[in-house]
């Protein structure tokens, strides 16, 4: 073997070896991508998920604050008929609901951060999600929102309207009550300066 045949053999086995390598990093790039694209894809099914959920949470507290409202307005109702001692029950059932309202809020949050985590999002806005995954859930969760904003809106007017008219009533109530004070003070004046009960006067002399 001369020189000449050596070096061609020694050329065709590095690039024999170099097409090995090639062919390696290609079928490793295509695994990667393959891997990438499966990755992908659960995060798409799992923000789909979280979107469904996110709606149905949404519409069970849009339910609960339309009752939220209705006890505002039947509060309202109540007060102006001067039946504030009756609130009771309608306070205690709006308590629960507040609570139950609460609950599912934090639940909530938790599914509005694995979304921006998915979607890479410093905060949780609608429209953004909207433009990012353009799904039926997501545009339901979108006009379930803005009609929870109106009914949250409406009963934080009728809570401030109800605020008002339990501020005026304990006026009157106190106003009640400063003057059955004055008016025992002064009956107890009259008693202690007329201890008999009083000056009879005989009108006939």
């Amino acid at each position: 073997m001369n020189c000449r045949e050596f070096s061609g053999r020694k050329k065709s086995l590095f690039q024999a070896e170099e097409s090995r390598e090639f062919l390696q990093d290609a079928r490793r790039s295509q695994e990667d991508l393959k891997i990438a694209r499966e990755g992908a894809k659960l995060k798409m099914k799992r923000l789909y998920q979280l979107l469904d959920e996110l709606a149905l949470g949404y519409e069970l507290q849009l339910r609960r604050f339309r009752e939220i409202r209705d006890f505002a307005r039947r509060q309202q109702e109540v007060m102006q008929a001067g039946g504030v001692l009756q609130l009771d029950e309608t306070l205690a059932r709006r308590q629960a609901l507040m609570g139950e309202v609460d609950e599912t809020a934090r639940k909530l949050a938790s599914l509005r951060e694995e979304v921006q985590q998915i979607l890479h999002l410093k905060e949780f806005k609608i429209e953004k999600v909207k433009e990012l995954a353009p799904v039926p859930a997501c545009a339901k969760l979108g006009e379930i929102l803005r009609e929870l904003t109106g009914v949250i809106e409406e009963t934080q007017r009728h809570d401030r309207e109800n605020t008002l008219l339990l501020e005026n009533y304990l006026k009157a109530i106190r106003k009640s009550f400063q003057d059955l004070q004055t008016h025992r003070a002064a009956h107890q004046a009259y008693r202690s300066r007329f201890p008999g009960g009083g000056v009879f006067l005989d009108l006939k002399k």
